[in-house]
């Protein structure tokens, strides 16, 4: 499957023992074939929504558009830069209800990733 980036939010932060580690997220919502289901372009602003702050989405699905699907947890983002695949994020879980009538992993879905470059410090220390 692909989708496009619809958002990148910079300067969360976590604490874990005692230290302060910068932090970031990365989102995608899965848009109909019609562009009529578009939740991150949209006026229905959720809780989860709001973390990920303003951006843009184009309503307009890709060919081969998808989204993530419970289960998916810790998997990869993987993003193509200068001509190589690299991971971008790990998946951390979605947007509750991003739509009226909402089903997970339906059309208007929203999935949200952990960056991993805002995480770099964290993972050098971790496996150091």
């Amino acid at each position: 499957m692909e989708n496009r980036l619809d958002r990148v939010r910079l300067g969360l932060q976590s604490n874990t023992g005692g230290k302060v580690y910068p932090g970031g997220l990365l989102a995608f919502d899965f848009d109909n074939p019609e562009g009529t289901i578009n939740s991150l372009g949209d006026e229905v602003i959720n809780e989860d929504e709001k973390v990920l702050g303003a951006g843009t989405s184009d309503a307009q699905a890709l060919d081969f558009e998808g989204t993530t699907v419970e289960g998916d947890s810790g998997g990869p983002l993987f993003v193509l830069h200068n001509g190589q695949w690299k991971v971008a994020g790990v998946l951390s879980g979605g947007a509750d209800n991003p739509l009226e009538g909402f089903q997970d992993s339906s059309y208007g879905d929203i999935s949200i990733f952990t960056r991993v470059a805002s995480a770099y410090e964290w993972i050098v220390s971790v496996i150091e």
